[in-house]
């Protein structure tokens, strides 16, 4: 039985999410979003979407890891990635748990802002030891130089970036513990991005190869990411945040887009 290519897949899951996702932007209160997906029902299958999206993320960035000696230095970065997204998906099982088993609103900060703050510390290790690996690797991929310009660069553009979209939200009224999580999501997405930036430009020579498809796939999932916490953080502590459609469909498409990343890596490595 021949396979189902990947492209198919991205275009039918793209196309699905979206038929689901934007028609509630435009008619909220259509009869089909009341009566058949209910916000409930469509929450439900958001939270079992991005749970399945990230626990594959997590599973062939494992597998990846998996097809590495363990003397290969491209082993490591890879264990770390799929660590991070396997965290990330604790974290949205704890979410679920709220709503759904306890029957109450998600409190701010709750038990899963531990996983899904702690995947990050795995993830920026992770990005920094694929420049190392990469840059050890002997291939054309540009000078330390270029990529510590890069690097600075990037992250002054979004430090400035973070100081103004991030400011309002520091001066909002809400306690420490509220203030803290609602920075420190869209905080760590850009800091994740200046590494993801400098893999860019390092793949940049293999491009329209499959090195360079797994980056620009992990590339876009982040923007996605980086793009929905920072909205989260301005809407705040909200019913609007937790029913956004619109919101939903951009960190669905976030978590889609890194799995799929670490799906082509893993296919990658099979051949």
């Amino acid at each position: 039985m021949k396979p189902i290519s990947l492209r198919r897949v991205v275009i039918a899951f793209i196309a699905i999410a979206c038929a689901v996702y934007l028609p509630k932007v435009l008619w909220p209160e259509a009869r089909f979003y009341v009566e058949v997906l209910s916000p409930r029902r469509l929450q439900f299958l958001g939270f079992i979407a991005k749970i399945g999206c990230l626990a594959a993320g997590a599973l062939f960035s494992l597998r990846s890891a998996s097809q590495f000696s363990k003397r290969d230095a491209a082993r490591w970065p890879w264990m770390l990635l799929g660590s991070s997204f396997a965290l990330w998906t604790a974290g949205y099982v704890i979410l679920m748990f709220y709503p759904f088993v306890l029957d109450i609103r998600t409190p701010l900060p709750s038990a899963a802002d531990l996983p899904f703050l702690l995947g990050y510390v795995p993830l920026f290790v992770g990005l920094v030891r694929f420049i190392s690996v990469y840059r050890g690797s002997g291939l054309p991929v540009g000078s330390a130089r270029q990529h510590l310009r890069i690097a600075i660069g990037s992250g002054a553009v979004l430090a400035i970036l973070s100081y103004v979209l991030l400011g309002p939200i520091a001066r909002a009224d809400l306690s420490w513990p509220q203030l803290f999580i609602n920075l420190a999501y869209p905080v760590m997405d850009l800091v994740a991005l200046v590494p993801m930036i400098v893999m860019i430009r390092i793949v940049f020579a293999f491009r329209p190869g499959s090195v360079w498809a797994v980056w620009a796939a992990l590339f876009l999932g982040f923007i996605g990411l980086a793009i929905a916490d920072s909205v989260t953080a301005y809407l705040g502590p909200s019913e609007a945040a937790a029913m956004d459609p619109g919101l939903h469909l951009t960190y669905l498409l976030g978590y889609f887009f890194v799995a799929c990343g670490a799906r082509l890596q893993y296919e990658l490595l099979a051949k």
